[in-house]
């Protein structure tokens, strides 16, 4: 009954997400992402969490069996806990802020001159006008503007040198 009235008065989600949060900071993690996904085998309740140094299976197993408590409120079919992955968006200024120094991959709306459509650099800074790439080719400015999606780029060293 509890969790009709939930549903008829606000978003669910909105409902259950500063638990979410408090459970992820409690267990070391952050809350990356929540929602809802239909998907022809049902609705999904799809919780991204995060850490640093990155997240294991055994942290998405442990927030999984402490968070279906918590999910009661949403209507869901299946309940899935995952990281963002290696290559994560960067969504906010948070993330910019967090990557600089990393290895990144833009991809603009249009091709830039000499650039192409997508660049892979070092983030040597970020504000929310300007972002400035080492790339191997040297370093290249760009307006944020232009970036139709910016994540972490996953980079193999082979011994020889970085390799995108």
């Amino acid at each position: 009954m509890e969790a009709e009235i939930i549903k008829a008065q606000s978003n669910p989600l909105d409902v259950i997400r500063p638990r979410l949060e408090a459970l992820a900071a409690q267990q070391g993690n952050s809350l990356y992402d929540l929602g809802m996904a239909r998907e022809p085998h049902g609705r999904v309740l799809r919780i991204t969490i995060s850490r640093e140094g990155g997240v294991t299976l055994d942290d998405c197993e442990r927030f999984h069996r402490a968070v279906v408590d918590i999910a009661e409120p949403v209507d869901y079919d299946y309940l899935e806990v995952t990281s963002p992955g290696a290559d994560r968006p960067l969504r906010n200024e948070a993330d910019w802020l967090e990557a600089v120094g990393k290895d990144i991959e833009l991809r603009f709306y249009k091709a830039i001159k000499q650039l192409g459509k997508k660049i892979i650099g070092r983030l040597v800074s970020a504000t929310p006008e300007i972002v400035v790439l080492e790339t191997a080719g040297g370093q290249v400015e760009t307006e944020r503007r232009m970036i139709s999606s910016a994540r972490y780029a996953v980079v193999i060293d082979d011994g020889g040198g970085r390799l995108p």
